[in-house]
């Protein structure tokens, strides 16, 4: 992550405090990488606001992706460095990540796009996509919770997000082991299911069956419930 404020070790040590947080492994005045209680890391960095746009790009740009960065700039008698565009020693700051590209005569290059796989050459000749993934893209939702188990919606209530444009959902409500939240046993499950076919035959969007079926230790599936009943 990459934040800006006016106080960046300040903010630092605010992060340091969170609950989630369980040791340090590295930390300056402006940037820490800490393990948290979910077993993953994280690392913050921290800028001053007019820093911010660089420190983003060379956050979400590969290394490869910034050195032809570096190259493209080099060409214009320019250096890209982490504290923006420099001209003769001299820094040009800029106001987003738009503007570095700007400045460089390039294209703007999305974060998805910079892993250095033809898309520093796209952008210089202008020819990169407008747009990744639209809203218009989005069809339909494949990871659904209801009342039966930790979601706060039923199905017929989640089956009305038709009019948020989708064409299909898809239920998967917790496994067994999931006690925590509310998984279902076999016999919920076919209730479950059984209370879809009633609502699919009045609603218009499609309403697909599924599960989040647990992996076990011994690498089954949980309570084999993957394998009840396929023919639904």
């Amino acid at each position: 992550m990459v934040a800006s404020a006016k106080n960046p070790k300040a903010l630092i040590e605010h992060f340091l405090g969170f609950p989630l947080v369980v040791r340090i492994l590295e930390k300056t005045s402006g940037r820490c990488s800490v393990g948290l209680t979910e077993g993953f890391n994280a690392t913050v960095s921290a800028v001053k606001p007019d820093q911010y746009p660089v420190a983003l790009l060379f956050a979400t740009g590969s290394n490869t992706h910034i050195k032809k960065l570096d190259a493209v700039a080099a060409k214009r008698k320019l250096t890209f460095t982490k504290n923006g565009i420099q001209k003769r020693g001299t820094s040009s700051r800029a106001n987003s990540e738009s503007e570095i590209y700007d400045q460089l005569g390039m294209q703007y290059a999305p974060p998805e796009l910079r892993e250095d796989q033809g898309e520093v050459e796209a952008a210089v000749k202008r020819t990169l996509p407008e747009d990744l993934i639209t809203a218009d893209d989005i069809q339909g939702m494949v990871h659904c919770h209801t009342v039966y188990s930790d979601g706060r919606h039923s199905v017929e209530q989640m089956a009305h997000s038709v009019h948020m444009g989708m064409k299909y959902i898809t239920i998967t409500d917790h496994s067994p082991t999931a006690f925590y939240a509310g998984g279902l046993k076999i016999d919920e499950l076919q209730r479950q299911w059984e209370e879809i076919d009633r609502v699919q035959e009045e609603t218009e969007i499609k309403i697909l069956k599924g599960t989040e079926s647990d992996i076990l230790a011994d690498s089954s599936l949980d309570n084999r419930i993957g394998f009840w009943n396929s023919s639904m």
